[in-house]
């Protein structure tokens, strides 16, 4: 268990139910922001089967995919990296996981710097569709890390 890497998943899925949820209630997203959560949820998606040693190579890491489709991919992958790192030790953290990108590459990477990108690729691409959402004339919501940290379901 590593409290660092809970608190980065509960943010990564709070921050992933909260645009959503956001989503939902605005109607249906443009195509552009369904392209970015599409390839968001695909690529936590892909990481965790990498993690897992399942081979990816029919997923597609931009899938465009319904809000319905990305709600239950995204539950799906926290639940399985949840569990990973409840399971993970110190010695696994820093091991090793083989892996091809999606180009067909052979590469490797240790299982904590696998589970840090993930988490940081989301913000990433949830910083991209807020300034989507914008353009497009709506609010965007604040998915930041010290927003979540205020929260106080999450003290």
């Amino acid at each position: 268990m590593n409290s660092h890497l809970d608190r980065l998943y509960d943010h990564l899925a709070w921050a992933d139910n909260l645009v959503l949820d956001v989503l939902e209630k605005t109607g249906e997203p443009s195509e552009s922001v369904l392209r970015l959560l599409g390839h968001l949820f695909s690529a936590e998606r892909i990481w965790l089967m990498r993690v897992q040693g399942k081979d990816t190579s029919k997923v597609a890491v931009w899938s465009t995919l319904s809000l319905a489709q990305c709600r239950t991919v995204a539950e799906e992958s926290t639940a399985g990296f949840r569990e990973i790192i409840q399971k993970a030790t110190v010695d696994r953290l820093a091991g090793l996981i083989s892996y091809r990108t999606s180009k067909g590459q052979s590469l490797e990477s240790s299982l904590e710097d696998i589970l840090l990108h993930v988490a940081l690729h989301g913000a990433y691409h949830r910083g991209q569709i807020a300034g989507l959402v914008r353009r497009e004339g709506l609010e965007p919501v604040s998915t930041d890390f010290i927003t979540f940290a205020r929260s106080s379901d999450f003290r």
